[in-house]
């Protein structure tokens, strides 16, 4: 009985095999590991890289064990966790961001409360990566691949020491395996110019695009980090080992978007209704800046002058625009994006030929961080407080290569081509401290940054919602990566320039300042935490507190350039992404 049992049951596990059971039982998983708090060298961005991988494949379908900042103990408990959890049919990722050494040709993971006093105690103290490889052994059928983030500078490199910089080659890989290194043999990988390291970054964008294979992915991301740092002294190369047979995809095909059919001139008409008889400058300031050149423009801009005059809110009216930049261009094959120059602005002044112009903006109050239920917001954006502004001067444009240049006598950006009204960047905090010193002994002014409240206050221009064109953005409005959508609301045009673009070149906010989303991200002048805790409202006289930056840039998805996203970088940081604005009070 038990031998006629055992024969049918060995058919019946031949049947289901045959036909692909093995399919049916397979899932997706992942370890994702994040070690930033190392006693010696810490590193700013791998517990982010870590928790955004985490959130990126668990939308993937992954089931994902998530370990941060752990030594070495937990990390052997967690590998040994991960690989029994495997199976045969099962695809596998794993995936580390931190400091990683090589000795010997032998590579190895660094945990935290590591004792590496000479070359040899990496050999106990860290974690060699072939135990990572072999962690993936139970996958059979399915995608083995090993992520390493791990190629920054060596935390260890004592005087006499052989340990060298970067990792080392790996020739000897598993058949069906692959690895993937930031940076090639040798090389130091970048940490980031603000929440992800450059790899990781590039990474997180390139596993959203549908249908791409998974060697396809590694491609993308090579390339997209080569051209960041080609400028560069030590230029940055991905590097690949192993192969893989399996026809892996972590996106496939994405839903063709749904024609849409409603007229123009019905939504005008709907807006119009909406708000004809308001008692509200905002209602109509919206509806100019969304209607230029509308149906009720006209009616809309003497409601405007009618309730300016009456007060009905702290005047905002100025002069005409006169600001000495070029007018709108046209870029990537868009049209020059819509201005209304005759539309109320807030008083404006400039103290010299060089100096920037400043809008002046009035004293009120606003909620700061990201709203309730707003989509992809980022733990740092809360709680959200209210906050009260007093009355203060803020850049209308971000500060230009042309003025940068009248004021050191240098430029430092890496898009020089795109000539002197296209906003300075590749500077750091602490060099734009001596810009404005600079800048103040020439004017007699009292320039300085704004502080993390008065930005967002300045950047929100009386909106609460994410953007402050409302609940959605576009490539004619902003700056920005194209390729991406944000919460399924249109941002996605297929548009992305790779480059900055003159100031000015898209409309206004309500407030009549530019580029408050997108273009480069601006540095504050107010320390970066990690949830708000009253450092948002002033600025920080620590020379090594990390500073928040705002506003996203031309290089990154729609949803950083919301109004509440934060985030932050050492004040000696520089990056193509990074510029700012002033402030006076």
């Amino acid at each position: 009985m038990g031998l006629h049992c055992q024969r049918h049951g060995l058919i019946a596990l031949a049947f289901l095999l045959a036909f692909g059971v093995g399919d049916v039982w397979a899932e997706r998983k992942a370890m994702v590991i994040g070690n930033s708090a190392y006693a010696e060298k810490r590193l700013l961005n791998p517990l982010n890289d870590a928790e955004d991988m985490e959130s990126k494949l668990t939308s993937l379908g992954f089931k994902v064990i998530l370990v941060k900042d752990a030594n070495r103990k937990v990390l052997l408990q967690q590998l040994e966790n991960f690989r029994s959890g495997l199976s045969p049919g099962d695809d596998a990722v794993f995936y580390y961001a931190g400091h990683g050494a090589q000795f010997e040709g032998h590579n190895y993971l660094i945990p935290l409360k590591a004792e590496i006093n000479q070359d040899k105690d990496l050999e106990y103290e860290g974690l060699d990566i072939k135990r990572v490889i072999n962690a993936l052994d139970p996958v059979q059928n399915g995608l083995k691949l090993a992520i390493f983030d791990a190629c920054r500078d060596n935390p260890y490199p004592g005087s006499g020491r052989s340990a060298q910089r970067g990792l080392a080659r790996m020739p000897d890989v598993p058949n069906q395996t692959l690895l993937w290194f930031a940076a090639s043999p040798g090389e130091e990988a970048d940490d980031g110019k603000g929440r992800n390291g450059l790899f990781t970054q590039h990474l997180l964008r390139a596993l959203d695009r549908p249908r791409l294979k998974v060697e396809d992915v590694f491609k993308q991301v090579s390339r997209a980090v080569m051209a960041a740092t080609q400028d560069k002294p030590k230029p940055q190369h991905p590097y690949p080992e192993g192969q893989t047979l399996v026809d892996f995809y972590f996106t496939e095909a994405a839903p063709e978007p749904k024609p849409t059919t409603t007229d123009p001139a019905t939504v005008e008409l709907g807006f119009w209704n909406d708000i004809k008889n308001s008692q509200d400058q905002e209602d109509f300031q919206a509806y100019l800046q969304q209607f230029p050149e509308g149906l009720h423009a006209g009616l809309a801009r003497n409601n405007l002058k009618r309730l300016v005059g009456a007060g009905s809110k702290p005047a905002l009216v100025g002069s005409k625009l006169t600001a000495e930049v070029s007018k709108p261009v046209a870029l990537a094959g868009l049209e020059p994006a819509p201005t209304d120059l005759d539309r109320p602005q807030p008083n404006h002044f400039r103290d010299c030929p060089a100096c920037p112009e400043m809008v002046r903006l009035p004293a009120g109050e606003f909620m700061m961080g990201a709203a309730p239920g707003e989509a992809e917001a980022g733990s740092d954006e809360q709680p959200r407080h209210r906050v009260k502004i007093k009355a203060f001067s803020i850049g209308q444009y971000e500060v230009t290569q042309g003025q940068w240049q009248a004021v050191m006598g240098s430029n430092p950006s890496n898009f020089k081509q795109c000539g002197d009204n296209c906003p300075v960047e590749t500077v750091s905090f602490d060099d734009i401290q001596m810009f404005i010193e600079k800048l103040n002994a020439k004017t007699g002014k009292a320039y300085r940054l704004p502080t993390e409240a008065e930005w967002e206050y300045a950047a929100r221009a009386g909106t609460s919602t994410p953007f402050s064109t409302g609940d959605c953005i576009n490539t004619r409005q902003a700056n920005y990566d194209g390729n991406y959508d944000y919460n399924h609301c249109g941002a996605k045009t297929g548009v992305y320039l790779q480059k900055t673009a003159p100031v000015g070149s898209y409309p206004a906010n309500p407030w009549g300042l530019y580029d408050m989303h997108g273009n480069v991200w601006e540095w504050t002048c107010s320390a970066y935490t990690d949830q708000y805790d009253g450092n948002d409202r002033i600025c920080t006289n620590s020379a090594n507190d990390r500073r928040a930056v705002r506003g996203g840039s031309w290089d990154i998805e729609p949803r950083a350039l919301r109004s509440a996203v934060r985030n932050g970088d050492v004040p000696t940081k520089r990056g193509v992404y990074y510029g700012f604005r002033l402030a006076q009070d």
